[in-house]
């Protein structure tokens, strides 16, 4: 019994030292594969080729985009706790006269069927793309705004409205005005 209980024990501390170096040596490429598909990901935000992205780290962290090495913008996570259901997550990407370059939605729980006019790839969020953050007004036209609702989300519609307006204050536009100084 003794010798079946020792047998399994050096076999699980094996098995450990085994899963604890394949861990070690694969790390940095699992590591350096996420970070890939992240940005391959990040890319599909904005509707143009060649881009580059480049992480700042800072209180919020942002990238910075460029195209043929010039700073065209910013890209930055937004959030709204407003949706019918709750939160709702997105990446925005903002050019350099503030004006919306992109926006994809990463989150959500809408009601699966009617809020999915927020999903990536829809048509709803194009009407966001060149309108200056500044400018337009971000309300529903229903409310005197610059921006089309869905029928029957009008909750969604309006939350995700007023989340891409939010992105005025991140901190990433300060940056993106001193880079359009300094290009």
């Amino acid at each position: 019994m003794k010798s079946a209980f020792w047998t399994l024990m050096i076999a699980a501390a094996l098995s450990a030292l085994v899963i604890g170096g394949i861990h070690l040596l694969t790390k940095s490429r699992v590591e350096d594969n996420q970070q890939a598909y992240a940005t391959q990901i990040l890319k599909t935000v904005i509707p143009r080729d060649n881009i580059e992205l480049s992480l700042q780290q800072a209180r919020l962290p942002y990238y910075t985009v460029h195209e043929a090495g010039h700073l065209i913008g910013v890209l930055f996570g937004v959030s709204t706790k407003q949706g019918y259901n709750g939160r709702i997550e997105a990446w925005l990407a903002v050019g350099l006269d503030h004006e919306v370059l992109g926006v994809q939605t990463t989150f959500h729980q809408e009601t699966p069927g009617l809020g999915d006019f927020i999903n990536p790839g829809k048509q709803w969020s194009h009407q966001f793309f060149d309108k200056r953050l500044k400018a337009a007004r971000f309300e529903l036209r229903q409310e005197g705004g610059d921006f089309d609702g869905v029928t029957g989300a009008t909750v969604t519609s309006r939350a995700y409205t007023r989340m891409i307006q939010t992105g005025i204050d991140h901190p990433a536009i300060t940056e993106l005005a001193q880079g359009k100084d300094s290009d």
